[in-house]
């Protein structure tokens, strides 16, 4: 059984190898992006699980992509990652769909139980015979 792709977006590049790294070592296949556009035009390709998605993108608001990705696919667990983190923007995000939320920094363990979780109960409410 293959690993599904996870779609990474981040616009910043050093944070983007970073969690690459950190997903790959973990043995996740990612593909990444740097623009909502980008993001977009994988997420219709690929049709990932899971998608780590900054909320501050340069061309597009996360939260915007968020609404499309759940509209497109609502059983993709999509689990925002931002900087720019209130309590405000996590409920808002929280309410639009996300399955988990993450303020960065975050350590390595809290982000690999995200993905792990996110997948299992992915896997969990679509047993897709192999």
């Amino acid at each position: 059984m293959s690993v599904p792709p996870l779609l990474l977006i981040e616009d910043t590049p050093s944070l983007q190898m970073i969690y690459e790294t950190v997903l790959r070592n973990a043995g996740y296949k990612v593909v990444s992006a740097s623009t909502a556009a980008e993001g977009l035009a994988a997420f219709r390709e690929l049709k990932p699980q899971v998608v780590l998605l900054d909320l501050m993108l340069p061309d597009r608001p996360g939260q915007e992509l968020l609404q499309e990705f759940l509209a497109l696919a609502p059983e993709t667990r999509v689990i925002v990652v931002t900087a720019n983190g209130s309590i405000n923007r996590a409920v808002e995000a929280m309410r639009a769909g996300a399955y988990e939320f993450l303020l960065k920094p975050f350590n390595e363990q809290r982000f690999l139980h995200a993905v792990e979780t996110a997948l299992a109960e992915r896997a969990a409410a679509d047993p897709a015979p192999e």
